[in-house]
């Protein structure tokens, strides 16, 4: 092989390595745009499965209140408290229950499904 010839071979082989490079190079910044693109609806999704969540511990705690609430209104004496401060006791617990949990205020519907949400639960 004649010194011109490797020259040739040399040059048409880092051609192929650049071209090849420079698809990497494209492929690349494709997939950073489109997970630029669509990291803010997943931001987005999470912020919702996050509230969800939230929404069920609060449900769960305001829950656990409202039937210890029932368990102490159930006693039908309670030393050092008469009925009047019970009745005052359980109001102020109920409300707090009221307050923690999502259903009485309809926090809940303020967390809105789109249509990908039930899709990748699934996945």
């Amino acid at each position: 092989m004649s010194a011109r010839s490797a020259l040739a071979k040399h040059r048409y082989e880092w051609l192929i390595a650049e071209r090849e490079r420079r698809i990497c190079e494209v492929r690349l910044a494709a997939e950073k745009a489109e997970a630029k693109r669509i990291a803010p609806a997943a931001a987005a999704r999470q912020a919702r499965i996050d509230g969800l969540l939230s929404d069920a511990n609060a449900l769960e705690r305001a829950e656990r209140i409202r039937v210890y609430v029932g368990a102490v209104c159930g006693r039908t004496t309670i030393a050092g408290f008469g009925a009047q401060g019970i009745e005052s006791w359980a109001e102020w617990a109920l409300a707090i229950a009221d307050r923690l949990g999502p259903l009485v205020e309809g926090r809940f519907l303020r967390q809105r499904p789109d249509e990908t949400d039930g899709r990748e639960a699934a996945d």
